[in-house]
């Protein structure tokens, strides 16, 4: 179709807006694998003047169904290259003009305006816009816009404190890219690898978030992660508690270096902050918290929040706990009110810490006890192990308090937690890896996590949305990479081994 078109003289193109608008979509600028590439820049470039054209001829012919398709693509487009505020503004006025019954666009304008409701604090709508978007993209077969969806309505779920919810619209993510029989990877991968990232690392298995970290960034840095939940401070998190603050700083300067965006700019400047006083370097910490931000009309409500956590994590090292309070207690409000768990349990944690510095024992444990009954379910770790000697003390002089076994059986495995060096964690992820005789792919990864848990091949494959002869076979690779003779021994070798 692009090499017929391209022979076409640009006046006719001009005279017929359809031939345009697909002249544009033939170059295949839909297909997200290509646009963060220089080829797929230099095709965005390539692809305005014909979306230009046909934008003007639907407008003179009054074809709202057209103008409303090609809207949707620019909005798609103006997106990849994060120019997200008009990406946003753009799909809101494509899903004006397009008819009810529509499929294939409407999907699309949803799912961007899905995006925007979770970055602004609108988890509920955001979970609407986004199952809407992702069901009539299932109808026509638009597996980019079906990933994005399915990402986005993943990182919802964490923010609302459903870790293993998320986990299975990750899943179905990068399921849906195992099942894609398309030209190779497709970029929206990416996100889910990186919100799994996130998860293993609030879970601490190390060794399993970096892997999911070094896929999602093979190809580097990407415009969406700002979108994400986890957002770049993950990376610095993650790099820092496995001993390795020097590449993380080095990795947060050659990005500074790299960027002109104002919203990333602050957020690099969060994260180095972040790193400076977890390191002991104060001055450069109070330096972030003196200089003055810019207002920004798109800067993610949740990176605002990261902003006053750490204001308050270095109120507390400054010896000023009196004042924390003050700075969390509108955010907390505000997390409640939108049913954003995550933030909650991450405020509660610090209100704990302040209370107890403040010499208020009461009030901290209060506050240490309502995070832990809300975290325990979905087996948040980091979240407490991230806080240091000052938690783990806390949270020693808590456990005698403790009526419910189950709450103290949680509280006495975060303080075996605390008791587990990243040395020593390496140590012993080495020797399971030393121990198979072939590492675990992720998908396999995924399956003996099922496997723990009782599933049937069945299960299997609907949880990763795959054909039940495929998740036969993965079972099969899982016993002999495990030198197993039955599902039990599997789990029980996977235990000793270190991987469950």
């Amino acid at each position: 179709m692009h090499r017929w078109l391209v022979r076409l003289p640009q006046e006719v193109l001009h005279a017929h807006p359809q031939l345009s608008f697909v002249y544009a979509l033939a170059a295949d600028l839909t297909s997200p694998g290509k646009l963060i590439s220089q080829r797929g820049l230099q095709s965005l470039e390539q692809a305005k003047t014909p979306l230009q054209w046909a934008e003007q001829g639907y407008r003179a012919a009054s074809n709202q169904a057209g103008l409303g398709a090609v809207l949707t693509v620019r909005a798609m487009l103006a997106a990849h290259q994060g120019a997200f505020t008009h990406a946003f503004a753009l799909a809101r006025q494509a899903l004006s003009l397009l008819p009810e019954d529509d499929r294939h666009w409407r999907g699309g304008c949803l799912i961007i305006q899905g995006a925007e409701a979770a970055l602004f604090d609108q988890s509920p709508l955001a979970r609407q816009l986004l199952r809407q978007g992702l069901a009539l993209s299932e109808s026509v077969g638009w597996v980019p816009n079906m990933q994005i969806a399915m990402a986005l309505l993943g990182d919802v779920c964490v923010a609302s404190g459903e870790l293993h919810l998320a986990v299975h619209y990750f899943r179905r993510t990068l399921a849906s890219s195992d099942e894609w029989t398309g030209d190779g990877e497709i970029f929206y991968e990416c996100l889910a690898l990186y919100d799994l990232a996130a998860l293993a690392y609030e879970w601490n298995t190390l060794a399993e978030a970096e892997s999911y970290m070094h896929q999602a960034l093979r190809q580097g840095q990407f415009l969406w992660l700002h979108l994400l939940i986890p957002g770049l401070l993950l990376q610095v998190r993650l790099l820092h508690t496995c001993g390795k603050a020097d590449q993380a700083w080095e990795s947060l300067c050659e990005f500074a270096a790299q960027t002109h965006r104002p919203d990333i700019l602050r957020e690099i400047q969060l994260c180095q902050a972040y790193l400076a006083l977890k390191m002991g370097d104060l001055a450069t910490a109070q330096q972030w918290a003196a200089a003055s931000r810019q207002a920004d009309d798109f800067f993610p409500r949740v990176r605002q929040e990261e902003e006053a956590l750490l204001l308050a994590h270095l109120r507390l090292v400054e010896g000023q706990s009196e004042v924390v309070p003050g700075l969390l207690e509108p955010w907390k409000q505000r997390a409640c009110s939108n049913g954003r768990l995550h933030s909650e349990l991450q405020i509660l944690v610090v209100l704990a810490l302040a209370y107890e510095a403040s010499g208020k024992r009461a009030q901290a444990h209060q506050a240490l006890l309502e995070a832990l009954t809300k975290a325990r379910r979905e087996g948040y770790q980091r979240l407490f192990l991230d806080e240091g000697q000052a938690m783990e003390s806390l949270l020693k002089t808590l456990l005698p308090d403790l009526r419910e076994h189950a709450l103290a059986s949680y509280v006495r495995a975060l303080l075996r937690a605390f008791s587990s060096t990243p040395a020593q964690q390496g140590a012993l992820e080495a020797r399971s890896t030393s121990l198979l005789l072939e590492p675990l792919t992720p998908q396999e990864q995924r399956v003996l996590r099922l496997l723990a848990e009782g599933a049937s091949n069945q299960h299997i494959a609907t949880q990763l949305v795959i054909e039940l002869s495929t998740a036969r076979k993965h079972v099969s690779n899982l016993l002999s990479k495990l030198g197993a003779a039955n599902r039990t021994q599997a789990i029980a070798r996977a235990r000793e081994y270190a991987l469950l």
